[in-house]
């Protein structure tokens, strides 16, 4: 990257002048901008972005940057100003170094130094780094001159940087002190390494200390707590007359001396007849002044006791504390720190875009500060990515992550997050004990822990996705059980920040974070309580997926439905444990059965394929159970398109349950068998098996399983052109799927019926019928029933010539159809496409029927 010389400017004042002339203040603004661009232009700059009322140029050099800088205060103070009566008073700041250029726009140090300088300065000011100042060298009009105005401490917390103010005859010279922190009174440590991202999070923090006197960050170890503060602070610093003190709590180990601490931060000393608190009182009180109590959780009482004595007695107080819980005092409000912004699963459409993501850039520069040359790339980019997800955007973790850098790649360091807290070792000598190592920072949290505290965490370390309050009391049962115990510890890990809870409607739900799950297993394993907590789990998430099972044909499938997506990934948690113990291979068995039906509406075809055949075991496998799994088996192999594999499983499984007399086993398999010809087109051997199964169903009054061989058959009547047959089956269906309160039923019964209706011509039903379908089928997330019913619309809208309509129908069908790995339904949808591409019109839905 090379150097680059930059100037900002922004209006002083600006957001009162649009209070009082909130109209006028248009055509002003639209004077200051044409004269500022025409300026900047005219002396070799280019704008390359505005944001309100500011403006970011670059200049191939300093004597340029500094001719428009001076020729806009000039033409500034020239205009009149009619609209708002004053002149605008716009702040000046160049500075030069290197940046990295994207789409026209520049990021980086650089600029963000840049703006902190201009932020320091005065409006009707001009002001220039030394950088720049060494740059011109002697190349100064003769009517200008610069004015040293020393080093200051910006607002970034970093280095101070040297500054001058630069002037001419007609320039006003006198201005205050400009506002860096060296014009305040405070005791903000200074900081070795940069504040990246955080934007939002600092412009939250700073409008909640303007309504409230006792602001708590509360986030777990190493999420960057303390770093915040203090740059929320140094950007307030100018809102406390008084000063903002910064007072570290994590080395006082003996609550009786806090308040001691804080005296000594503010340099008072006990004075007779006074204790340190009274002291601390009557210096505090009638004072505008900023306390920030930083690491209070190991003295969490105390602190609040002081917090709550001093705000109750020193009214123009205001307290910013963090700890990995609240204080809970009264009038206190809290704010959990997020993690930073990790990227999406889904790759970027460049790594460009992925530089921008703020966990990314923590990374970036922070390697940088240890291999200079360090830089993001298209190769590198994947696994920068991978290490910032993986590591769930915990500041201290990717820190920590990006000082491997200097003696291993990224690749590997992602390889090797798996043993996260070996590899995430050698932070700073100098920093607390806590924030050397990913493990120490935890550690610090898991041992201020009550007892059952300890248990229920480590426990809850087995749900991989969130988790309801019940299932948390699940893995916690035991003889002296009380929920009350685990309703309040579940409580107390949130607030310790251990736990996250969910924004949700409905039940409450429960997480945590992967770094800190990994953890609290590794203590769950110390413990040697696995497979007895693993059990537990085990036979709570088979009940509920058993009951699940036997309502999604009913009325109320939606809810279970949504039940269940909120469980799939502690499902897969349970259904990937390698056990030997036979009673516990047959419960996973057991609850992939219980899920075949979820997984079929859901698409995801080839996981229950894999995973049943996987816990399929001939040592402890029940005949029927085996019956069922093949069974199941088969309808994802169907679906998938793979005829030949699903045929083995069907056949297979008809044989065990022809051999145990199953009858409705017997006739399931025989629609599903029939369903297999029927996707090929083999009607002829597809019929009899639907007929078969619907005389055993009937036989046995099983309407639930009536319905779909009923609808099945109708398939078959419509393409053999038996319209009567056919609307009788599929109205028949229709009716049974809405006595058992079966929307899916409902919405397959509603596609066969607008098939029905457009092999008649009867356009208007036809679409009717297809869209209530889609509209059902949408509202359950049915993949099959949604794609099925995009491309029937589709071909309908081809018999009309609307292929624009029709193109859209078959793109969405065809990127739902991919994404389930559908592959009758992908070339279904590639041979409509195809045929909309070149088919003249009348001939492309022609083209779909064969």
């Amino acid at each position: 990257m090379k150097n680059s010389i930059f100037l900002f400017t922004d209006i002083e004042g600006s957001t009162t002048l649009w209070e009082k002339f909130p109209e006028r203040m248009r055509g002003a603004l639209a004077q200051h901008d044409l004269v500022l661009r025409g300026i900047i232009e005219g002396r070799n700059g280019r704008v390359f972005k505005t944001v309100g009322d500011s403006f970011f140029a670059v200049f191939p050099a300093a004597d340029d940057a500094v001719a428009a800088a001076t020729d806009v205060q000039h033409r500034l103070l020239a205009e009149p100003w009619t609209e708002v009566g004053e002149s605008l008073r716009v702040r000046i700041a160049i500075h030069t170094g290197p940046a990295e250029s994207r789409d026209g726009d520049y990021f980086g140090p650089t600029l963000n130094r840049l703006a902190r300088i201009l932020a320091s300065a005065h409006g009707g000011q001009i002001v220039l780094s030394k950088a720049v100042v060494d740059l011109l060298g002697s190349r100064l009009r003769a009517t200008a001159k610069l004015i040293d105005l020393g080093e200051h401490r910006l607002r970034d917390l970093v280095r101070p940087e040297h500054i001058f103010q630069y002037i001419e005859r007609g320039l006003r010279e006198d201005f205050p002190l400009l506002r860096s922190l060296s014009a305040f009174a405070h005791n903000l440590p200074g900081q070795l390494t940069s504040f990246i991202g955080r934007e939002t999070e600092v412009a939250e923090i700073k409008h909640l200390i303007s309504r409230t006197r006792l602001l708590t960050l509360t986030g777990s170890g190493g999420n960057g707590k303390t770093r915040l503060a203090l740059q929320t602070a140094a950007e307030m610093v100018d809102h406390f007359a008084n000063g903002v003190w910064f007072v570290d709590m994590a080395a006082v180990l003996d609550s009786t001396l806090i308040a001691t601490t804080v005296a000594t931060t503010l340099r008072l000393r006990e004075q007779p007849g006074q204790t340190m608190l009274e002291a601390l009182i009557a210096f505090l009180r009638g004072k505008r002044l900023l306390l920030i109590f930083d690491n209070c959780e190991q003295i969490v009482s105390a602190c609040a006791v002081l917090a709550e004595k001093l705000l109750k007695a020193c009214p123009e107080l205001h307290i910013l504390a963090t700890s990995r819980e609240a204080l809970a005092v009264a009038g206190e409000t809290t704010w959990r720190v997020p993690s930073l912004p990790v990227p999406p699963a889904q790759p970027l459409d460049s790594f460009e875009k992925l530089a921008e993501i703020p966990s990314v850039r923590l990374f970036v520069d922070r390697a940088t500060s240890v291999v200079p040359d360090f830089q993001l790339t298209a190769g590198n980019a994947p696994a920068v990515a991978k290490i910032c997800r993986r590591l769930d955007g915990i500041p201290l973790a990717i820190e920590l992550a990006a000082a491997r850098v200097k003696m291993i790649s990224p690749e590997e360091i992602a390889l090797r997050l798996n043993d996260r807290f070996r590899l995430l070792t050698g932070g700073s000598r100098t920093a607390l004990p806590r924030h050397q190592t990913l493990r120490a920072a935890i550690d610090w949290s898991y041992h201020l822990l009550g007892g059952i505290e300890g248990v229920l965490f480590r426990r809850l370390s087995l749900f991989y996705g969130s988790f309801s309050l019940e299932a948390a009391e699940s893995v916690y049962e035991g003889p002296d059980q009380d929920s009350m115990d685990v309703l309040d510890s579940v409580s107390r890990l949130v607030d310790k920040s251990l736990l996250i809870r969910e924004q949700s409607e409905g039940t409450p739900r429960y997480h945590m974070l992967e770094t800190i799950r990994e953890y609290a297993f590794d203590r769950l394993r110390d413990s040697g309580e696995v497979a007895v907590v693993q059990k537990r789990f085990l036979n709570f998430f088979l009940k509920l997926g058993q009951a699940a099972d036997k309502e999604l044909s009913g009325p109320a499938q939606g809810k279970w439905l949504e039940r269940l997506d909120a469980e799939q990934e502690n499902f897969r948690a349970a259904l990937t444990w390698n056990v030997q113990e036979s009673q516990f291979r047959t419960a996973q068995l057991q609850l992939a059965l219980a899920l075949s039906r979820f997984w079929l509406v859901r698409g995801n075809w080839e996981e229950g394929l894999t995973c049943l055949l996987r816990v399929i075991s001939p040592d402890c496998v029940r005949q029927f159970d085996r019956s069922w799994a093949l069974n199941s088996c088969g309808n994802f192999a169907c679906q998938l398109g793979r005829y030949d594999e699903a045929t083995r499983h069907y056949e297979g499984s008809l044989a065990i349950r022809r051999e145990l007399g199953d009858q409705r086993g017997i006739a399931a398999t025989l629609n599903n068998l029939g369903n297999v010809y029927l996707h090929q087109g083999d009607y002829e051997t597809a019929e009899p098996l639907f007929s078969e199964a619907l005389s055993l169903l009937r036989k046995l009054g099983y309407e639930p399983g009536i319905a779909p061989c009923l609808n099945n058959l109708a398939s078959v009547r419509v393409q053999r052109r038996d319209y009567a047959g056919a609307e009788k089956n599929a109205n028949e269906a229709l009716e049974i799927f809405k006595k058992v309160g079966n929307d899916l039923g409902v919405a397959a019964s509603l596609a066969e019926l607008g098939k029905l209706a457009m092999s008649q011509k009867e356009i208007d039903r036809a679409r009717s019928c297809f869209e209530e379908s889609l509209a059902l089928s949408r509202d359950l997330d049915e993949k099959v029933g949604i794609i099925g019913s995009l491309q029937s619309l589709g071909q309908l809208m081809m018999t009309q010539n609307n292929y624009e309509s029709a193109r859209a129908l078959y793109q969405e069908s065809l990127s739902l159809a991919s994404e389930v790995a559908a592959v009758p339904y992908v070339t279904t949808a590639m041979d409509a496409l195809e045929a909309l591409n070149q088919a003249q019109p009348g001939d492309a839905a022609e083209a779909t029927r064969h």
